[in-house]
C-alpha cells in the first residue's frame, strides 16, 4: 500500500495549547497537528493519547475503506475491545482516542514505526 509522505506521523504526545491539554501529532515536515479536545486534564489527555496510538497502530494493516466501514457501524464501535484494567471513565477516554486514531488512519495518515514513538510523551 502506497503511503502519502505528507501524512506521515513521526510523534504523538500530549501538550499544552492555549492553556489546555491536547493530543498533538508531529508530522513528517515538522508540522504539528493539534487534535481538538475539551476540558481534559493531563491524565485524561494521556489516556486519549494512549488510545489514539493504539488505534493508529492497530489500523496499519487495514485499508481506508475498511476503516471507514468500521467507523460507520455503531455495533462495531460498541464491540471495540478496550483494556479491562481501567475504570469505566478511563475506558471511555481510551476508546475515544482509539476511534480518533482509526479516523486519522482512515484519512490516510500513518505512524512511521521506524521513528521512536513513545506513548503519552509530554510535548512543550
Amino acid at each position: 500500500m502506497a503511503r502519502d509522505p505528507r501524512k506521515r506521523i513521526t510523534g504523538v504526545g500530549v501538550g499544552m495549547h492555549r492553556g489546555k491539554f491536547h493530543l498533538i501529532l508531529l508530522l513528517s515536515e515538522d508540522d504539528r497537528l493539534i487534535i481538538a479536545s475539551n476540558g481534559l486534564n493531563e491524565e485524561q489527555a494521556r489516556l486519549v493519547c494512549d488510545g489514539f496510538v493504539d488505534g493508529l497502530r492497530e489500523s496499519s494493516g487495514l485499508t481506508e475503506d475498511m476503516l471507514t466501514t468500521f467507523l460507520e457501524d455503531p455495533r462495531a464501535i460498541a464491540a471495540l475491545q478496550i483494556p479491562g484494567d481501567m475504570s469505566l471513565a478511563e475506558r471511555e477516554l481510551f476508546k475515544r482516542g482509539a476511534l480518533g486514531g482509526m479516523s486519522v488512519a482512515a484519512a490516510g495518515f500513518w505512524l512511521d514505526d521506524t521513528e521512536r514513538v513513545g506513548d503519552s510523551r509530554v510535548l512543550h
